[in-house]
C-alpha cells in the first residue's frame, strides 16, 4: 500500500475542517499523515497567485503531499456539486480548471477529481475552451467512433433509456468528451484524472448516482484521451449507499480503480463503526492489485483528533480478522 504503518491519506477538507487552511497540512503531519487531500481551498473559483503560493507552501513546509485536489463546487445557483456538466457554467468551470492546473502542478497532486454537478442542471456542455471543440470533432470523424448522440459511446444500457433517459444519455456523452480532453491536460502538470459516483439518497440532482454510469463515462473517456490518465474514486460509502458491494464494484473494475476513500454506514462515520464491508473491500483490493493510498473522508465524531492520532491502530483493526463468532462489522 506504499506506506510501513498505514496507507491512509487524509481529508483535511473533512476532518480538519475546522482548522485553518494553511495550519492543516502540519497538524496533518503531526497526526501522523504523510499525504492528504483537500476540496477546493476556496470558495471562489480563481486563486490567486499569493493564495496558490501559500497553500502550497503550507504543504511543502510541513512535508506533506497532496495526493487528491477536487475541482471547485461551485456556489448555490450551480447546485454546489461541481461545475463540469452543468449548463451556464462553463466560464465559471473553464476559470477555475486553470487554477487547478496551476495549483496541481505547483504541489505534485496525483490526482484532480473533478466534480460532474447535478444532472436536473446539467445540460449538453457548450464546447468552446482549451480543445473541447477540436475533441469532438475528432470523435465524430469517420473512423473514429460513434457520433455523440449514438448510444454506442455509452454503451446499449444507456442507448436504450426511454426520451428522458435519452437525454441523460446525451449529457453523458457530451460529459465524456469534455473529461477526455480535461485528462490529456492534467497530464501535461503531471496528474490524472478521477470522476466518483455520488449516491442519490445524499445528493439526488448529481449526475452521477448510479455507479454504471461512471463506469461507462470512464471507459469511453479513457479510450478517447490520448492518455490513460483517467480512472474512478471509489468510495465505499457511495457504493454501498447506492445498493453496490463496494468489494465486487473494485474486482469488477480493477483496472479503473484509481484511488479509494472510505467512510462507513450509517452516518459517512468512521471505518469500522457501522455496516459496510470495509474488510472484505481492502482484502480485494490487495488481491486485484491496488498499490494505491486509502483516502479517509467522513464525518468526524466529537473527539476525532484524538482517534486520527492513531491511523496505524486504525489500519490494523481493519485488517484483522474477525475473531469467531464476532460478526460485527
Amino acid at each position: 500500500m506504499g506506506m510501513h504503518e498505514h496507507p491512509f491519506s487524509l481529508s483535511m477538507s473533512i476532518l480538519l475542517a475546522d482548522v485553518p487552511l494553511l495550519e492543516r497540512p502540519a497538524l496533518a503531519r503531526r497526526l501522523g499523515y504523510e499525504s492528504v487531500e483537500s476540496w477546493w481551498p476556496w470558495a471562489h473559483e480563481v486563486a490567486s497567485r499569493r493564495e496558490l503560493a501559500a497553500f502550497a507552501g503550507s504543504l511543502e513546509a510541513a512535508g506533506t503531499q497532496l495526493l487528491l485536489l477536487n475541482v471547485c463546487e461551485g456556489d448555490a445557483q450551480y447546485g454546489g456539486r461541481g461545475l463540469a456538466g452543468v449548463v451556464g457554467a462553463d466560464d465559471a468551470f473553464w476559470r477555475n480548471w486553470e487554477s487547478v492546473l496551476a495549483l496541481a502542478e505547483r504541489t505534485g497532486a496525483r490526482h484532480i477529481n473533478v466534480l460532474v454537478g447535478d444532472s436536473a442542471r446539467a445540460a449538453p456542455v457548450a464546447s468552446a475552451r482549451r480543445g473541447d471543440s477540436a475533441r469532438a470533432a475528432r470523435a465524430a470523424a469517420p473512423g473514429a467512433g460513434a457520433h455523440r448522440g449514438d448510444p454506442r459511446l455509452l454503451g446499449s444500457r444507456i442507448g436504450d433509456r426511454s426520451a428522458a433517459g435519452s437525454e441523460h444519455g446525451d449529457t453523458l456523452a457530451r460529459l465524456t468528451e469534455r473529461l477526455a480532453v480535461l485528462a490529456d491536460q492534467a497530464h501535461e502538470v503531471g496528474a490524472g484524472v478521477v470522476i466518483e459516483q455520488l449516491n442519490r439518497f445524499d445528493h439526488a440532482n448529481y449526475l452521477l448516482t448510479d455507479p454504471d454510469d461512471a463506469v461507462l463515462v470512464t471507459r469511453r473517456a479513457r479510450s478517447a484521451s490520448k492518455q490513460a490518465n483517467i480512472g474512478l474514486l471509489s468510495d465505499v460509502y457511495h457504493l454501498a449507499r447506492a445498493g453496490t458491494d463496494p468489494a465486487s464494484f473494485v474486482a469488477a473494475h480493477a483496472d479503473l480503480v484509481r484511488h479509494v476513500q472510505l467512510a462507513d454506514d450509517p452516518g459517512r462515520g468512521r471505518p469500522g463503526t457501522g455496516t459496510i464491508p470495509i474488510r472484505e473491500t481492502l482484502d480485494t483490493l490487495a488481491i486485484t492489485g491496488y498499490d494505491g493510498m486509502i483516502g479517509l473522508e467522513y464525518t468526524p465524531g466529537p473527539d476525532e483528533l484524538a482517534a486520527l492520532a492513531r491511523p496505524a491502530e486504525l489500519w490494523r483493526s481493519l485488517r484483522e480478522p474477525v475473531p469467531q463468532g464476532d460478526h460485527s462489522a
